[in-house]
């Protein structure tokens, strides 16, 4: 009997997940300001991958209208299954109630109105997650033509109408005729309409609730559950799974003005996925709530397990696979809206180059949140769900072996994650072959890292650092530094995802530690070639002309320390340049400045021979004309003690001639140097398919003396990509 008692307080809370609202609640207003990404790491030597900080989970349109976070009901299912927390019936009894309490019983009124607003408000969901949906839509800016016509037209549109017909409140068909007769009897039993409407209800409850239990497969509530699960995993091959009907038809509105390239952008777009599978949950656990209230009365005590079987043979089957569908499509939903291809998230990612990867500013909190929603599913079904979670995305053609699990050590804890390949998606990452020719490619690997607590193992409180387990400078991708962050478990207010803390509060009791990093780019072959095997000094000469013309046609091999006067550089042997990747990703003088009254010049300079492939993304969006585009970028880092100037030039060698100066057809810069400080620059060139080039980098300083000796630094980072514009075709 016990465990029989646990099951049905399970279950009424269980019902609680359909609670999937975007109402009002009494919290404050926050004011949270949502931003483009934001700057690099502190050191792009050892960068920080992992970023350790709190997630904006709400759009601001939820933070404006104090809406609650869907199924923010679910963090009190533990308690409940002990038997210690006070929980309100949601209607899992609403028919033995009636049929067992005498009238009148005004005491029972409080009861009564509770299961009422209940379920007159999961009733009401519905229309929420519509309005939702709706409104994310003109938040957005796009066409919501095709999305409603889908809605429209879909199955679990069907089943929409099939649960409002049994919850309907206007006949003793429905479920809610029955709330709200009780609700409204023991409030005035005294009123004729009440009474006669409360006998009314308590005649027709057995007949009503054999009618659910024995109604035919095509209308019963297994039946709705089961088609809103074949609807999100079709048994059939030719039909096409619901969520990604969705998503496929909700992606290409993301063009022009609502591309997504904001925090905030990203989380509308993933709500409305969100309210889309919600409202399809949100069916299923109102069809359980008919039944079971069925079930209660055609076996009070559920002596032969109807309930009990129903339960685990029907509704937890059909849920579970469906979150993981849904996490699922969130993935592809990720890799077909991430337009990455913005010259500010550019900059900001080329900072984490040595380590391959870095922070997923932009979808870091949509995937953080799509996880809590498939966490408060799982509590509602009474199952385990993992506390510590991850998320890595990167181009399938990126990692040494792509279908090798990737291994992280948080912590104490070893954890591992294989990777699922998001077969395709629209927008194209700049793929390298042995030739050094470039190519688009549209596949991508996603691993998901995923730590339960049970078994008495639990994730302590606090911060904990992570690092990549690998163990060459290729595996498992190309990088020069440990792939290392943290993450600090954090306890958040189920209700308002906007508060949380960092130990477990009356208030704040949703447990995640979360971490998030991707890498859209593909390989950096342009600035991640060794030295040794690709890169070699601009062929014969520095050419100086392109900086300054009073240099005439003097020259020097790189890399260079020279001394003089302007018409006359001598070189000076020097052992103050290194490559600390062997790479010329980053280049480096470090050491100490000559004591001299005369002209002083620093530059290097380097080239590597590629080529672009033929191919186009198959189905370029209008407005794009560029193709093939080369993107540079360069951060320098100095610190020199007297005013000089700094010129830095990424871009392709002079037409014909190898020897040539490098222009700065991608990124050219002038600048001045005045104290120790650091300057960052990217840019872009439209290039051509099917064509060679010469790809360069290379940097120049004067200054007129350096009148005393000291140390110094020039340190130049520099990021160079070809990258596809346009998108292609998702089927």
């Amino acid at each position: 009997m016990k465990t029989h008692y646990i099951l049905r307080k399970t279950l009424l809370l269980a019902m609680m997940v359909a609670l999937v609202v975007a109402g009002t609640s009494s919290c404050r207003k926050y004011d949270v300001h949502y931003i483009p990404v934001g700057g690099g790491p502190s050191s792009f030597i050892t960068p920080d991958v992992f970023a350790d900080k709190p997630l904006i989970m709400m759009t601001e349109r939820e933070i404006r209208n104090h809406s609650i976070f869907p199924a923010s009901i679910m963090p009190k299912l533990g308690e409940a299954v002990t038997g210690d927390a006070e929980y309100v019936s949601i209607g899992l009894e609403l028919i033995s109630l009636l049929l067992d309490l005498p009238k009148p019983k005004p005491k029972s009124n409080n009861e009564f109105q509770e299961i009422k607003q209940s379920l007159d408000s999961i009733n009401g969901q519905l229309k929420v997650l519509s309005d939702n949906i709706n409104a994310m839509g003109e938040a957005l800016s796009i066409d919501m033509g095709k999305l409603t016509s889908l809605l429209a037209s879909a199955d679990i549109n069907a089943q929409v109408v099939n649960i409002q017909a049994v919850m309907d409140p206007g006949s003793p068909s429905g479920l809610l005729f029955y709330s709200n007769a009780a609700a409204n009897y023991y409030a005035d039993s005294t009123n004729p309409d009440n009474i006669r409407t409360m006998d009314l209800a308590i005649a027709s409850a057995p007949q009503y609730a054999q009618s659910i239990y024995s109604a035919p497969q095509s209308s019963n509530m297994t039946h709705i559950i089961l088609s809103i699960k074949d609807d999100i995993l079709p048994s059939s091959t030719n039909a096409a799974p619901a969520l990604a009907a969705f998503e496929n038809t909700l992606v290409p509105l993301f063009t022009g003005a609502s591309v997504v390239r904001t925090n905030e952008q990203a989380m509308e777009a993933y709500s409305m996925l969100e309210s889309y599978f919600l409202t399809a949950v949100n069916v299923q656990f109102q069809a359980a709530i008919v039944y079971l209230n069925a079930c209660n009365v055609i076996n009070p005590g559920d002596t032969r397990s109807l309930d009990s079987i129903f339960w685990c043979a029907t509704v937890v089957p059909s849920i579970k696979p469906e979150v993981t569908c849904f996490l699922s499509t969130v993935d592809s939903l990720v890799a077909n809206l991430n337009e990455y291809r913005d010259i500010n998230i550019f900059q900001h990612d080329m900072g984490y180059a040595a380590a391959g990867i870095a922070p997923d500013e932009l979808f870091g909190s949509v995937l953080a949140r799509a996880q809590l929603v498939a966490n408060e599913i799982y509590s509602a079904l009474y199952i385990p769900y993992p506390v510590m979670c991850g998320h890595v995305f990167i181009p399938h053609d990126y990692a040494f072996n792509p279908l090798a699990p990737l291994n992280l050590v948080i912590g104490s804890n070893a954890v591992s994650a294989n990777p699922m390949t998001v077969t395709i998606s629209r927008i194209p990452y700049t793929s390298w072959d042995q030739t050094n020719t470039c190519h688009p490619d549209y596949r991508w690997n996603v691993y998901h890292f995923e730590s339960y607590e049970d078994n008495g193992n639990s994730w302590p409180d606090g911060k904990m650092n992570i690092q990549v387990q690998d163990n060459s400078s290729i595996d498992p991708w190309v990088h020069y530094s440990p792939i290392t962050g943290s993450v600090t478990i954090r306890y958040y207010n189920p209700a308002n995802l906007t508060q949380f803390t960092t130990t477990k509060t009356a208030l704040c009791t949703l447990k995640l530690g979360f971490f998030s990093a991707a890498w859209p780019w593909g390989s950096l072959l342009l600035s991640n070639s060794q030295i040794t095997n690709g890169w070699k000094p601009l062929s014969g000469a520095f050419d100086f002309t392109h900086f300054n013309k009073a240099l005439g046609g003097n020259s020097l091999n790189v890399p260079f320390e020279a001394t003089g006067s302007k018409s006359d550089l001598k070189r000076v042997t020097t052992n103050k340049f290194s490559y600390p990747y062997n790479t010329a990703g980053a280049m480096w003088w470090t050491g100490t400045t000559p004591s001299k009254s005369d002209y002083y010049a620093i530059g290097d300079a380097w080239t590597l021979d590629v080529a672009t492939g033929s191919e186009v993304p198959a189905d370029r969006e209008t407005g794009i004309s560029d193709t093939l585009q080369a993107w540079g970028y360069y951060k320098m880092y100095y610190n020199m003690p007297v005013d000089s100037t700094c010129f830095v030039n990424i871009g392709f060698s002079g037409p014909g001639n190898s020897s040539s100066y490098v222009p700065g057809n991608v990124v050219t810069a002038k600048f001045n140097l005045t104290q120790a400080d650091s300057a960052c620059n990217a840019g872009t060139v439209k290039i051509n398919t099917g064509k060679s080039y010469t790809a360069g980098v290379q940097y120049y300083f004067e200054t007129p003396k350096f009148p005393v000796s000291v140390p110094a630094y020039l340190k130049f980072q520099q990021g160079f990509q070809f990258v596809y514009r346009g998108y292609n075709t998702v089927q």
